[in-house]
């Protein structure tokens, strides 16, 4: 699993992350509290680029917090930029503060947070398949991925693999439902088996495959894919 630091910028991994130390002014420390979580649940809800928000009270002073966040990259924090919370930031700082100290915001070298985030997304992909929503291949893939498919001699790109996913989903029995069922992760490939079952009039249907992702910035570039049917 080790990608190692010095080639990280090359393979695409560019995680972007943010250390600040907050003081809040006197009897504002759970109003300020308060903003942080919720702040944090939007992250969680909306913003698929943002990998953590994190927030600990500093053990020597009082009303004081350290807080951590982290961004796929400089794209995903501009989606952050964008949502409620954080328009409503200066006038945070402001009512609720004496002030903000930026300890770092810059680049990560390396962080497994990356792999974790694609992981997640990998999950994703397989619940759109089971929720019978091919749509969020948009948030699995990169939007020039080229997706190599057994049977097939040229690669074909996101907007005909939708397609043909959806079309294969319609025909499929609606208790069918999708699993992965082993990973491996090799810097930033990853390979992972999937099993669909379910049954169609009492006779019993299993479909399985192999996947190959070579994956950056989050997301899938190329996909290799090989699909076994199985009655």
């Amino acid at each position: 699993m080790g990608m190692k630091s010095e080639n990280l910028k090359s393979k695409g991994a560019s995680m972007f992350g943010i250390l600040f130390r907050v003081k809040a002014k006197p009897g504002k420390y759970q109003e300020l509290i308060d903003f942080l979580n919720w702040d944090g649940d939007v992250c969680r809800d909306l913003e698929l680029g943002t990998l953590r928000f994190d927030f600990y009270f500093d053990p020597n002073e009082k009303d004081t917090l350290y807080v951590y966040e982290a961004y796929r990259d400089k794209n995903a924090f501009e989606e952050h930029q964008r949502n409620e919370p954080y328009q409503k930031w200066e006038d945070i700082v402001r009512d609720l503060t004496v002030g903000v100290r930026v300890l770092f915001r810059c680049d990560a070298l390396w962080s497994p947070l990356v792999i974790m985030n694609v992981i997640e997304y990998e999950a994703r992909w397989i619940s759109g398949l089971n929720r019978r929503n091919v749509s969020v291949a948009d948030e699995v893939f990169d939007p020039d991925c080229k997706i190599y498919i057994t049977g097939r001699e040229e690669p074909i790109c996101l907007k005909k693999f939708k397609e043909i996913v959806e079309e294969d989903i319609k025909g499929l029995p609606a208790n069918m439902k999708f699993e992965i069922k082993d990973e491996i992760i090799s810097g930033n490939k990853f390979a992972y088996r999937w099993e669909a079952k379910g049954s169609d009039l009492g006779k019993s249907i299993r479909h399985e495959g192999l996947i190959i992702d070579h994956v950056a910035n989050g997301k899938v570039i190329e996909r290799w894919e090989k699909l076994e049917e199985f009655d």
